[in-house]
C-alpha cells in the first residue's frame, strides 16, 4: 500500500512540483494545504502517514507550530521544508524534534531518501511502544508485583499492582526510597544481597518484608533476573515480589508444631488413611524400644499385646472413621515384650477438600 503524504506549503509552484515529485516516486498525496489552520483541520481529517511541513506559512500559524498542535492529537511523522536556516529558526525545529529538513531548493535523490528514513524510523518506533505496551499491558496484568531497576540500582519501574501495594500515585516515578518500605530487620539483610547482585549479576531469589500502604508488614519472595543489552552489557534486574506472607506465617507455626512434637513429653504417632505409620517422634522410640526406621510402613497392631478387648479396637475405629476423636486406654507391647498401658487420643486429619488423609 502507498504512503500517504500530506504537503503544507505556501508557494504554489513548490507545491506542485512536490506533488508531482511524490506521486512519481510512488507516494499517494492525500492534501495540499497552504495555511497552518488548514494543514492542522485537513491533517485531522485525513490522518496522512507523513507531513511535509513548510516553516513559513501564509498565516499566522507556522509550520512549527501547526506541528506543535497536529501532533497533539495525532502520532504522525513530519519533514520541515524551508528556505531559511538562520539559527533562531532551526533551533525552534530541533525543539519538536522532526523527523527530517530539508534546505529549499530541495534536491530529488534527498527528497525520497528523507522521506523513505523517516516512515522507516517511525514504523519502527511504533513497534517499540507496542512492544512497551504490551510489555505494560502484561506487567499490570500479573498477579504478582513486577519492578525494574537500572545497573545502579535505581528503580526504573514498578507495575500498578506495586504500586497499589505501596499506595504510590499512578504517575509518581520518584520510587528510589524503596529501601524506606523495607523492615528494619530485614534492611542490613536485603543491602549485602544487593551488594552481591550488582558485583556478580546472576539471577537469585530472597525474601524479605515490605511496609504496604496500611503501615503493615508482609513478607514478599523476590526472584530476580540480569538485564544485558545487546552488547552483553549488564543494564540492570527486572524481578517479581510474590505475597508469601501466609506461607511464611504457617511455616513458623510449623516450626513451633515441630518442636512441641519432637521434645514434647507426649508420643506422637501419624498414619496414613488406611493405618500405615509414617511417622512417630522420639518419645515413641524412648517408651517402645522401635526406631522410627522400624515402624515407618508398618501398622500400629505390632504394639497390639492381646489384653486389649477387641471390642475397644472396634469403637475405635467407628469413632474415628466417622470424623470423630476417640479417647480411651490400651494395653501395649514394647519391643521388649513388656507391656504397659497409655491413655490414648486418636483423631482423623482431612485436607483442605474434606477428604481424609491422616490419623493422629
Amino acid at each position: 500500500m502507498n504512503k500517504r503524504i500530506m504537503i503544507v506549503e505556501d508557494e504554489p509552484i513548490t507545491a506542485l512540483a512536490l506533488k508531482t515529485n511524490l506521486e512519481a516516486f510512488g507516494y499517494e498525496v492525500v492534501a495540499v494545504e497552504s495555511s497552518g489552520r488548514d494543514a492542522i483541520e485537513t491533517c485531522l481529517k485525513v490522518k496522512p502517514d507523513l507531513i511535509l511541513m513548510d516553516i513559513t506559512l501564509s498565516d499566522d500559524i507556522d509550520g512549527i507550530s501547526a506541528v506543535n498542535e497536529i501532533t497533539r492529537h495525532l502520532d504522525i511523522p513530519y519533514i520541515y521544508l524551508t528556505a531559511h536556516t538562520d539559527e533562531k529558526t532551526i533551533n525552534r525545529a530541533k525543539e519538536t524534534a522532526p523527523y527530517g529538513y530539508l534546505i529549499k531548493p530541495i534536491e530529488l535523490n534527498r527528497l525520497k531518501h528523507t522521506i523513505d528514513f523517516a516512515i522507516t524510523r517511525h514504523e519502527m518506533e511504533q513497534r517499540v511502544k507496542e512492544s512497551e505496551a504490551m510489555f505494560n499491558y502484561l506487567a499490570n496484568a500479573a498477579p504478582v508485583m513486577i519492578w525494574m531497576c537500572d545497573e545502579k540500582g535505581q528503580v526504573t519501574f514498578l507495575n500498578d499492582r506495586y504500586r497499589d501495594y505501596l499506595g504510590l500515585e499512578a504517575n509518581d516515578i520518584n520510587c528510589n526510597s524503596f529501601i524506606a518500605y523495607v523492615h528494619p530487620e530485614d534492611i542490613d539483610y536485603l543491602n549485602l544481597h544487593m551488594k552481591d547482585a550488582f558485583t556478580d549479576p546472576k539471577e537469585s531469589s530472597l525474601h524479605y518484608r515490605i511496609r504496604g500502604k496500611d503501615n503493615n508488614y508482609r513478607y514478599f519472595l523476590d526472584h530476580a533476573i540480569p538485564i544485558y543489552d545487546t552488547k552483553g552489557v549488564f543494564k540492570g534486574y527486572i524481578g517479581s515480589n510474590m505475597d508469601v506472607d501466609e506461607i511464611i506465617t504457617l511455616q513458623e507455626k510449623v516450626k513451633k508444631l515441630s518442636f512441641v512434637v519432637e521434645h514434647g513429653p507426649a508420643v506422637v504417632v501419624i498414619t496414613d488413611k488406611d493405618g500405615n505409620i509414617e511417622y512417630v517422634n522420639p518419645k515413641f522410640s524412648e517408651l517402645t524400644g522401635y526406631s522410627s526406621d522400624e515402624v515407618i510402613g508398618e501398622n500400629p497392631r505390632i504394639l497390639k499385646s492381646g489384653l486389649t478387648p477387641q471390642k475397644t479396637y472396634e469403637e475405635l475405629w467407628k469413632t474415628i472413621s466417622s470424623g470423630a476423636v476417640w479417647r480411651g486406654e490400651l494395653c501395649n507391647k514394647k519391643k521388649s515384650g513388656e507391656l504397659y498401658w497409655e491413655l490414648a487420643l486418636i483423631s482423623p486429619l482431612y485436607d483442605g477438600h474434606g477428604n481424609l488423609t491422616n490419623f493422629i
